[in-house]
């Protein structure tokens, strides 16, 4: 007998906002998105909830230099954020 796990992810309200500021923003670095969805400005809370949507695969970081990435939405990301 073979079972499958089906991931599925819930989206709240900060996740919705690094979605929509991303989409805002494609290619914006990460501490822009932590300033703006953690709680008066909170970075700490705002990298959470971006790791949050990377392990969901709602967004994808690509790399520009060694020092330098970008994020941007994926399909599921752009899907997710057009069903809400």
């Amino acid at each position: 007998m073979t079972t499958t796990t089906i991931k599925t992810s819930r989206i709240g309200p900060k996740m919705y906002q690094a979605l929509s500021y991303i989409a805002e923003h494609p290619g914006c670095a990460m501490l822009p998105v932590a300033e703006h969805v953690g709680p008066r400005g909170s970075r700490m809370y705002g990298y959470r909830t971006t790791h949050r949507c990377l392990a969901a695969g709602l967004i994808e970081s690509r790399g520009t230099s060694q020092w330098r990435y970008s994020l941007h939405l994926t399909e599921a990301g752009r899907a997710a954020l057009g069903a809400l």
